[in-house]
């Protein structure tokens, strides 16, 4: 911002903060983790459609024999 502001480049900056660099390996994404994150969205997007039927299922009173009264 200061650059912007004063047209001059700042000659301090502390900890190398106004230095433009390229990302550290460490930020940079690597194909396993997008093939990763491609994986789960590929299983959610599938247990969604296979397992559908079962989201439509109406529920049921699970203790029907201790309650004493049927529907």
């Amino acid at each position: 911002m200061y650059k912007w502001i004063y047209k001059d480049k700042a000659q301090y900056c502390p900890g190398e903060v106004c230095d433009i660099k390229a990302r550290q390996p460490i930020q940079k994404t690597s194909a396993k983790q997008l093939l990763a994150v491609l994986g789960f969205i590929l299983l959610t997007v599938g247990l969604a459609i296979f397992f559908n039927h079962f989201f439509q299922v109406k529920p049921h009173d699970l203790f029907e024999m201790l309650s004493g009264h049927k529907p």
